[in-house]
């Protein structure tokens, strides 16, 4: 609470020393560029959160993610302060020489700019000649829920490896994500139709699990894996992992 408090003072003593905003400069679209919660801060196209923030001029406003159904509100200004309230949940905030900053109730601060955020430009997925394509060790280089496509490094989880031999698939790692899917046991991989498809191993935890491993243009590997809902990780060769798409 107390740091909401602090942060609702400096936005309020930074509105007193701009002059009064035109609508023009607030309505339209805006993209999520950096959030922060606590004393953590993160790239928002990084880790998958590609918000886009569209206010009207008929003060109300829309909030799209990938994966996730539009939030919906509205937007109102008093001198220069700004109201944004999103499915409920309102947000306190100002423009400043292009800068959209918001903090919410929870303290969290989101930063905003007219800059769209680079995407993630993935190749097409091709069919391999043969099985030994995708044998080797692989670096994880995206994971895919839902849609938010996330970058693996900037979650802490460098170095993260996918393993894939005649006989087994291993997962290594020492990350939060990496150190999870660590504990899938998968095994005899069979080759068919241009794509690699591997089976839980029998002593697994989940026996139900499978994935997919297909080839993509550029050389990386889509791995699909199955249960519930699916998992997708993005691999490159460990000699290119640093040459991968950039986020």
């Amino acid at each position: 609470m107390k740091k909401l408090v602090s942060m609702m003072l400096i936005l309020c003593m930074a509105c007193l020393m701009l002059p009064a905003m035109a609508d023009e400069e607030i309505t339209g679209d805006w993209y999520l560029k950096i959030m922060k919660m606590g004393e953590q801060e993160y790239d928002a196209a990084a880790m998958g959160y590609a918000v886009t923030m569209t206010l009207n001029e008929d003060g109300s406003v829309v909030m799209t993610v990938p994966g996730d159904d539009p939030a919906s509100g509205t937007w109102t200004i008093e001198g220069d302060e700004i109201t944004v309230i999103a499915n409920d949940s309102p947000a306190k905030g100002m423009v400043s020489e292009g800068v959209f900053m918001l903090a919410s109730e929870d303290g969290q601060v989101m930063i905003f700019t007219r800059e769209a955020p680079e995407t993630v430009a993935l190749a097409e997925v091709i069919p391999a000649e043969s099985a030994e394509e995708f044998y080797g060790p692989w670096t994880i280089v995206y994971l895919d829920m839902e849609g938010r496509i996330m970058d693996i490094a900037a979650m802490g989880d460098e170095g993260a490896l996918v393993t894939i031999s005649e006989e087994t698939m291993e997962i290594a790692g020492e990350g939060t994500i990496s150190g999870m899917l660590s504990l899938i046991k998968m095994d005899a991989p069979a080759f068919a139709d241009g794509m690699l498809t591997i089976q839980a191993a029998p002593d697994a935890l989940n026996p139900n699990l499978s994935a997919t491993a297909e080839l993509l243009e550029d050389g990386m590997v889509k791995l699909t894996i199955t249960s519930t809902s699916p998992m997708i990780l993005y691999l490159a060769p460990v000699e290119d992992a640093e040459e991968a798409p950039a986020a």
